[in-house]
């Protein structure tokens, strides 16, 4: 029975060390936008929504927004979130597979427009373990270059 146990601990141990969890990205900084907040609140609804990207919670008010979990959107290329590392160094599980939900907080600043855009991502191991993810912040950066591209191009 003891060595059940003790195999069992062995077991765990050895598959803890197979897997590396994913790098820790640096704190997210605001983006300054030359835009007044509400330009910059209307762009980033219409990105959003644009990509097919559903609201959970708005509010105009203290310019806040999160939207909905969805699955990581391709916005360019290179990776958008880390899961951790397998044997070999291979993504595991697909870094694809994550759902996604943003959260936005607007801070007005001047004649500018802060935005800070968080990330967080999870993903299944299998059915009955979530795993975090860490945003590699490519996504984010994406989304805000859009933003400005389209107070850029609006009159």
């Amino acid at each position: 029975m003891e060595s059940v146990r003790l195999l069992r601990a062995l077991l765990v141990v050895l598959l803890a060390a197979c897997w590396m969890a994913p790098r820790a990205a640096p704190p997210p900084e605001p983006v300054y936008l030359h835009a007044p907040p509400e330009r910059v609140w209307s762009a980033l609804v219409a990105v959003f929504t644009d990509s097919g990207i559903q609201f959970e919670a708005m509010n105009r008010s203290s310019w806040f927004m999160r939207t909905s979990w969805t699955r990581v959107l391709d916005f360019g290329r290179g990776p958008n979130v880390d899961c951790g590392r397998s044997i070999g160094g291979l993504p595991r599980p697909k870094d694809e597979a994550a759902a996604v939900r943003y959260t936005a907080t607007l801070r007005p600043a001047g004649d500018s427009t802060g935005v800070l855009l968080v990330m967080t991502a999870l993903t299944m191991e299998d059915r009955y373990t979530t795993i975090a993810c860490a945003s590699t912040r490519t996504a984010e950066a994406r989304l805000l270059a859009e933003v400005s591209r389209r107070l850029q191009a609006a009159p």
